[in-house]
């Protein structure tokens, strides 16, 4: 018995190739998937018109909701090289279609900015994927000094996301310099993109003066240009740039229970993605060492 499949016609197959400059939609790919042939009159291409949500029933991320024309139509659809599309389908978990969706938008946009500044395709900001994440913690306590092993018991609670991300790099902190009425804001600005993103800017707002302490991890890649002394009620920092792959970490101690807020934006003024989560600490379970006879 054969599966009923939705599947793109050749028009959408070529619009969506177009939309993205042909590139593969993938920020952390952006391979080309069209180039000349060994006929001087023909081209070819490696490029797939991948579902967003699969075009049969049982497929990764179906949705049932959809009717046979909205699954087989452009919004539907995303332009991928052979190995983004199938990595995409392989881990459809990770890979929800949130992710796959800011995708495309984002490799769209990137697509029509290149029309009139053509410098940007392959190594303008527009190629970088740069987020702020930042996680707060109350009690920031270290592991007790023991002969056996040591479970930690630890609870990430979103407050602020728009969506899932895939692999972030999330700081967590395990000494014991906080004190009881203080707490702990890990501030991690990390480019998940391919290009190199520009004129970072980043402020911490409180709702009075708050700040006890500014640590930053790297001074020689990260700058504090505004507030930031103790009991001020903002600090507001910037980055040159931010290499493809790179993460640097600003740790601000303020007195505990304080409302804070965190905005970004880097070249061309475009806003940048902040995600806050909220860490808890349970009771640490402790194992005693393990001896074996010779």
């Amino acid at each position: 018995m054969s599966i009923q499949r939705d599947n793109f016609n050749e028009g959408i197959k070529r619009e969506l190739a177009k939309r993205v400059g042909t590139l593969c939609s993938n920020p952390g790919c952006c391979t080309p998937t069209y180039g000349a042939g060994k006929d001087d009159r023909k081209g070819i291409t490696k490029g797939v018109a991948a579902h967003i949500t699969s075009a049969a029933k049982g497929g990764p991320r179906y949705d049932p909701k959809l009717t046979k024309e909205e699954r087989g139509s452009i919004n539907n659809g995303i332009w991928l090289c052979p190995s983004c599309a199938d990595l995409i389908d392989k881990d459809d978990k990770k890979y929800s279609t949130d992710i796959i969706q800011r995708w495309k938008n984002v490799s769209e946009q990137r697509a029509t900015k290149a029309i009139e500044n053509p410098r940007i395709v392959n190594i303008g900001s527009d190629f970088s994927d740069t987020i702020i994440l930042c996680t707060s913690q109350k009690n920031a306590k270290s592991l007790k000094t023991i002969k056996g092993e040591v479970r930690r018991n630890i609870k990430i609670k979103p407050i602020k996301a728009a969506r899932k991300l895939i692999e972030p790099w999330v700081s967590l902190s395990m000494s014991n310099n906080v004190a009881e009425d203080e707490e702990m804001l890990s501030v991690a600005c990390q480019n998940q993109g391919e290009g190199i993103d520009e004129f970072i800017q980043i402020k911490i707002n409180f709702n009075g003066p708050a700040i006890k302490k500014v640590e930053i991890e790297n001074e020689n890649r990260v700058q504090v240009i505004d507030g930031g002394k103790k009991t001020a009620s903002f600090v507001e920092l910037f980055i040159q740039n931010l290499l493809p792959g790179e993460k640097q970490l600003i740790r601000v101690i303020f007195k505990k229970n304080n409302r804070f807020d965190v905005v970004a934006a880097s070249k061309n003024n475009k806003i940048l993605e902040v995600f806050i989560y909220e860490i808890e600490f349970g009771e640490d379970e402790y194992f005693p060492a393990r001896f074996t006879k010779d």
